[in-house]
């Protein structure tokens, strides 16, 4: 995992490695576990010391001497060290001192975290003279590491982890709530005072902005992210990863996570209708219950044909296809399937009514799509105006390539990388050249590599999916011209700019979203948009029990639940949680641990009848 750095006009990406361990994600260290904040301030800590022990001693560093060894396991035993009765030199003496110094430290926090736990507050006392000493080790190994571009790199890496246990700290994050105390902040915001100058604007913080596209309004001089839910992800991200610290599919997200979805749930029965647009949501005089729920199907089947069939194979695999299988259909499919912009001429309006059709709605809906397709829910029922105005998403942008040279031959030395914080028209790169053997290209034009682009993209321009597109295409062949030869050198010449002709399937000249080996696409489709989370926008999230109906359940990574960032596991674990209500169990049964914001309170036992 890596981040851009572009200190002194000069760029380079600095790449770290996480030790991997034997944990299996959903088996390891989250099972019946949940990550505290004086757990994560402990963890902190151990990392500092470690950084102490790899840096060496106070005298200046050898020029070789620039790797530092970072864990968040107790601080190993060195090798060199002098056993007991055996110290021969001052030095020696010290390196032990040390190692005390910093056992006192984690014995200091143990004993606020007790304190917490027993009397709901902590001592000031001690709490500012273990603020104390973690801010002297700071600046004393600044002092020692900071010769080096890997040492200012190490000397940010510790500062904001030590930015973050001082905040921690003083804002007694250790009683009560925790992390959820600073979901009102912006993470910078909340730093700024605790961490250098240089640590809030180095690429680790831009990196942290770039990768959840904490962009609002998709405006780049305008990154917001919270606080609170900034600090937990660093926790589970750097320090309850189970296996590895990222774990990469071998293929599309559609194919390995939503395709065996889909599989499971009809082995189960599940009948589900495809090509159906949610027009409304209709409600009853009191607002208390949903009557009818409204849509527009886009597509008729052809005659004989009671269901579609949406998977092809790949290779074996089961996949979702770009486009609709026109087999399967009586008419060609309206541009813009499913989408806030598709034709509804030829649309058949379909109405589904309560006590007919259903019992219990779950409304699974992006929270983008809430104003335009389920109204009535923001104009009667407390809590939605304050959803739709404060859960934010964005707009982005993404570039995909397949190349027949390898990363390696193109000029990347990191192949397999994800690297982000790039002052560019695209911020992250994901090296994905895996994928390619699960991908259908003829054989004598197989990628060798294979890399996923992507960014926030401005609101200005992501109100008409057309004029979108036309400049995602004119922004993603400026950057190919400009600045892909950070990444690919060999990718590029100073004559011609970007070399098309590697790519595969290659068509000669042609406008970029012609070429079989660039896709390029402008996500601004309220259903596309990504879901933020703004400083304060979880306090307006809803629980999926909370819809404010007795019939209506709610679900997706928009909700309260527990994990209130855009991502794929929160969608999940909000489905799980719409689950259980719907069979009246509570709440977070089956979830994996225990998420801020959704203890074991008695409120969240779930009362909808199914």
């Amino acid at each position: 995992v890596g981040v851009e750095d572009d200190f002194g006009g000069e760029s380079s990406p600095w790449i770290a490695g996480f030790a991997p361990d034997d944990a299996v994600p959903g088996q390891g260290k989250r099972q019946g576990h949940a990550m505290t904040v004086a757990e994560f301030v402990r963890r902190a800590v151990r990392l500092l010391a470690t950084a102490f022990e790899s840096a060496g001693p106070a005298e200046p560093a050898a020029a070789e001497r620039q790797g530092v060894f970072l864990t968040t396991s107790p601080v190993p035993p060195d090798a060199s060290a002098p056993q007991r009765g055996e110290i021969t030199s001052l030095a020696q003496f010290g390196g032990l001192a040390r190692r005390a110094e910093f056992a006192g430290l984690i014995a200091a926090i143990e004993g606020l975290a007790l304190l917490a736990r027993l009397g709901g507050r902590t001592s000031e006392r001690a709490t500012r003279a273990v603020v104390g000493q973690m801010d002297q080790f700071r600046a004393e190994l600044a002092l020692r590491v900071n010769r080096s571009a890997e040492g200012r790199r190490l000397a940010q890496a510790v500062d904001l982890v030590v930015g973050c246990v001082l905040g921690a700290l003083e804002d007694g994050l250790l009683v009560g709530d925790g992390f959820g105390r600073i979901d009102h902040l912006d993470f910078r915001e909340w730093l700024t005072g605790r961490v250098a100058p240089e640590t809030l604007e180095s690429p680790i913080i831009r990196a942290l902005y770039d990768l959840v596209f904490a962009y609002e309004d998709g405006d780049r001089n305008r990154p917001r992210f919270s606080a609170g839910l900034g600090l937990f992800l660093a926790a589970q991200l750097f320090f309850e990863y189970d296996g590895s610290i990222f774990w990469k599919m071998r293929a599309g997200m559609g194919d390995v996570v939503f395709a065996p979805l889909y599989q499971a749930l009809r082995e189960r029965g599940v009948r589900f209708e495809f090509f159906h647009r949610l027009d409304s949501v209709e409600l009853d005089e009191d607002h208390r219950n949903v009557t009818a729920v409204r849509l527009g199907r886009q597509i008729v089947l052809r005659d004989g044909l009671d269901a579609y069939e949406p998977l092809t194979r790949v290779g074996g695999l089961p996949c979702f296809p770009s486009e609709p299988d026109a087999r399967q259909l009586n008419c060609p499919a309206p541009r813009r399937v499913e989408s806030l912009w598709a034709d509804r001429g030829a649309e058949q309006a379909v109405e589904l009514r309560q006590g007919r059709d259903f019992d219990v709605v779950v409304l699974a809906i992006s929270v983008g799509m809430v104003p335009h397709a389920a109204q009535a829910l923001v104009e009667h029922v407390p809590g939605w105006r304050d959803v739709v105005a404060n859960v934010r998403s964005v707009a982005t942008q993404a570039l995909q390539l397949w190349m027949r040279p390898t990363e390696m031959e193109l000029g990347w030395a990191h192949p397999g990388a994800t690297v982000s914080g790039y002052r560019a028209m695209f911020d992250t790169y994901s090296s994905m050249s895996h994928l390619a053997v699960a991908e259908a290209w003829p054989q004598d034009d197989r990628p060798g590599a294979v890399v996923h682009l992507c960014s926030a993209l401005p609101d200005a321009v992501a109100t008409d999916p057309d004029v979108a597109n036309d400049i995602v295409e004119r922004n993603a062949a400026a950057f190919l011209n400009t600045d892909m030869s950070r990444f690919w050198p060999g990718a590029t010449t100073p004559e011609d700019g970007f070399r098309y002709d590697l790519c595969c399937g290659d068509n000669g000249p042609a406008a970029i979203s012609e070429r079989a080996g660039v896709y390029v696409r402008a996500n601004v489709d309220p259903s596309d948009r990504y879901v933020q989370s703004l400083p304060g926008s979880s306090a307006c999230r809803l629980r999926p029990d909370q819809s404010g109906l007795d019939n209506l359940v709610i679900a997706g990574d928009w909700t309260n639940c527990g994990l209130n960032a855009g991502c794929i596991e929160a969608a999940v674990m909000s489905g799980v949680e719409a689950a259980n209500v719907v069979l009246e169990r509570p709440l977070t049964t089956a979830l994996i641990g225990r998420w801020y914001g959704l203890g074991d309170e008695p409120d969240l036992i779930a009362t909808a009848g199914a």
